[in-house]
Protein backbone atom coordinates (compact mmCIF):
# COMPACT_ATOMS: atom_id res chain seq x y z
CA UNK A 1 0.00 0.00 0.00
CA UNK A 2 2.94 2.26 0.98
CA UNK A 3 3.83 2.03 -3.12
CA UNK A 4 0.62 2.67 -3.73
CA UNK A 5 0.62 6.36 -1.85
CA UNK A 6 4.25 7.28 -3.11
CA UNK A 7 2.92 6.65 -6.74
CA UNK A 8 -0.63 8.91 -5.78
CA UNK A 9 1.93 11.52 -4.02
CA UNK A 10 4.58 12.04 -6.20
CA UNK A 11 1.84 11.81 -9.37
CA UNK A 12 4.28 9.32 -11.38
CA UNK A 13 0.99 7.70 -13.40
CA UNK A 14 0.64 11.75 -14.63
CA UNK A 15 4.05 11.75 -15.60
CA UNK A 16 4.35 8.54 -17.18
CA UNK A 17 1.33 9.38 -18.74
CA UNK A 18 3.27 11.96 -20.64
CA UNK A 19 6.53 10.41 -20.64
CA UNK A 20 4.96 7.04 -22.69
CA UNK A 21 4.97 9.86 -25.73
CA UNK A 22 8.76 10.43 -25.00
CA UNK A 23 9.72 7.04 -24.85
CA UNK A 24 8.26 6.20 -27.96
CA UNK A 25 9.81 9.58 -29.67
CA UNK A 26 13.24 8.98 -28.40
CA UNK A 27 13.31 4.94 -29.31
CA UNK A 28 11.69 5.83 -32.69
CA UNK A 29 15.13 6.19 -34.79
CA UNK A 30 16.36 2.78 -33.96
CA UNK A 31 14.11 1.44 -36.61
CA UNK A 32 16.32 2.80 -38.83
CA UNK A 33 19.58 -0.10 -37.66
CA UNK A 34 19.54 -2.72 -40.44
CA UNK A 35 19.15 -5.04 -37.83
CA UNK A 36 15.62 -3.70 -36.13
CA UNK A 37 12.36 -5.18 -37.30
CA UNK A 38 10.81 -3.04 -35.44
CA UNK A 39 10.41 -0.86 -32.28
CA UNK A 40 7.51 -0.94 -30.23
CA UNK A 41 6.49 1.34 -27.42
CA UNK A 42 3.95 4.19 -27.02
CA UNK A 43 1.56 2.63 -24.13
CA UNK A 44 2.66 3.04 -20.41
CA UNK A 45 6.74 3.24 -19.96
CA UNK A 46 7.36 -0.16 -21.60
CA UNK A 47 9.18 -0.75 -25.27
CA UNK A 48 11.16 -3.15 -26.91
CA UNK A 49 13.36 -3.09 -29.24
CA UNK A 50 12.64 -5.77 -32.00
CA UNK A 51 15.61 -7.76 -34.08
CA UNK A 52 15.19 -9.21 -37.30
CA UNK A 53 15.18 -12.92 -37.74
CA UNK A 54 18.83 -12.84 -39.05
CA UNK A 55 19.98 -10.95 -35.97
CA UNK A 56 18.36 -13.25 -33.94
CA UNK A 57 19.86 -16.37 -35.63
CA UNK A 58 23.59 -14.65 -35.29
CA UNK A 59 22.66 -14.49 -31.60
CA UNK A 60 22.59 -10.68 -31.53
CA UNK A 61 20.47 -10.05 -28.17
CA UNK A 62 23.53 -11.30 -25.69
CA UNK A 63 26.12 -9.18 -27.41
CA UNK A 64 23.50 -6.01 -27.47
CA UNK A 65 22.85 -6.62 -23.96
CA UNK A 66 26.55 -6.59 -22.77
CA UNK A 67 27.77 -3.38 -25.06
CA UNK A 68 24.57 -1.71 -22.73
CA UNK A 69 25.81 -2.76 -19.61
CA UNK A 70 29.36 -1.49 -20.92
CA UNK A 71 27.22 1.94 -21.66
CA UNK A 72 25.48 1.70 -17.66
CA UNK A 73 22.12 0.06 -19.12
CA UNK A 74 20.91 -2.83 -17.62
CA UNK A 75 18.27 -4.83 -19.39
CA UNK A 76 17.26 -7.94 -20.96
CA UNK A 77 16.05 -9.92 -23.88
CA UNK A 78 12.09 -11.28 -24.01
CA UNK A 79 11.58 -14.69 -24.92
CA UNK A 80 11.75 -13.40 -28.58
CA UNK A 81 15.14 -11.77 -28.61
CA UNK A 82 13.63 -8.41 -28.81
CA UNK A 83 15.59 -5.86 -25.80
CA UNK A 84 13.26 -4.78 -23.36
CA UNK A 85 13.04 -1.53 -22.26
CA UNK A 86 11.46 -0.22 -19.05
CA UNK A 87 12.83 3.02 -17.34
CA UNK A 88 12.10 3.39 -14.30
CA UNK A 89 8.75 5.80 -13.42
CA UNK A 90 11.21 8.63 -12.02
CA UNK A 91 13.36 9.07 -15.18
CA UNK A 92 13.41 12.56 -16.95
CA UNK A 93 13.77 13.48 -20.67
CA UNK A 94 17.56 13.85 -20.63
CA UNK A 95 17.86 10.31 -19.21
CA UNK A 96 15.27 9.04 -21.87
CA UNK A 97 17.59 10.82 -24.96
CA UNK A 98 20.78 8.93 -23.26
CA UNK A 99 18.82 5.66 -22.68
CA UNK A 100 18.06 5.84 -26.76
CA UNK A 101 21.68 7.10 -27.53
CA UNK A 102 23.07 4.30 -25.24
CA UNK A 103 20.87 1.35 -27.58
CA UNK A 104 22.13 3.32 -30.91
CA UNK A 105 25.50 3.13 -29.07
CA UNK A 106 25.09 -0.57 -28.19
CA UNK A 107 23.67 -1.83 -31.64
CA UNK A 108 26.30 0.09 -33.92
CA UNK A 109 28.85 -1.37 -31.23
CA UNK A 110 27.54 -4.85 -32.74
CA UNK A 111 27.71 -4.01 -36.46
CA UNK A 112 24.38 -2.44 -37.10
CA UNK A 113 24.39 0.18 -39.62
CA UNK A 114 21.46 2.75 -40.56
CA UNK A 115 19.65 2.11 -43.38
CA UNK A 116 19.94 5.26 -45.77
CA UNK A 117 15.87 6.63 -45.14
CA UNK A 118 14.30 7.44 -48.13
CA UNK A 119 11.86 10.10 -48.01
CA UNK A 120 7.81 8.12 -48.78
CA UNK A 121 4.90 10.19 -49.53
CA UNK A 122 1.89 8.30 -49.40
CA UNK A 123 -1.46 9.70 -48.05
CA UNK A 124 -3.54 6.96 -47.03
CA UNK A 125 -5.86 9.03 -44.52
CA UNK A 126 -8.78 10.60 -45.94
CA UNK A 127 -9.17 14.59 -45.48
CA UNK A 128 -11.20 13.90 -42.34
CA UNK A 129 -11.02 11.06 -40.03
CA UNK A 130 -13.73 9.83 -37.53
CA UNK A 131 -11.24 10.17 -34.75
CA UNK A 132 -10.14 13.59 -35.82
CA UNK A 133 -8.88 16.04 -32.22
CA UNK A 134 -8.63 12.16 -30.62
CA UNK A 135 -4.70 11.44 -29.43
CA UNK A 136 -4.28 7.96 -29.74
CA UNK A 137 -2.16 7.53 -26.48
CA UNK A 138 -4.09 10.10 -24.49
CA UNK A 139 -5.07 8.50 -21.35
CA UNK A 140 -6.67 11.15 -19.36
CA UNK A 141 -10.02 9.75 -19.65
CA UNK A 142 -8.85 6.50 -18.04
CA UNK A 143 -6.77 8.50 -15.00
CA UNK A 144 -10.10 10.28 -14.08
CA UNK A 145 -11.72 6.98 -13.19
CA UNK A 146 -9.17 5.54 -11.36
CA UNK A 147 -10.79 4.78 -8.10
CA UNK A 148 -9.09 5.24 -5.20
CA UNK A 149 -6.66 2.26 -3.67
CA UNK A 150 -7.80 2.55 -0.05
Amino acid sequence: MANLDILEEERLISAVDRLQHDLAAALAPLAEFDIVREVRAGVGLLAAVDLTPEALSDGMPPRILAALRERGVLTRALASGAVQVSPSFVIDDADLRLLAQALAGALADVGATRAVARPVEIDLLPDITSDEGVDAFDDSHYLEQVPPHH
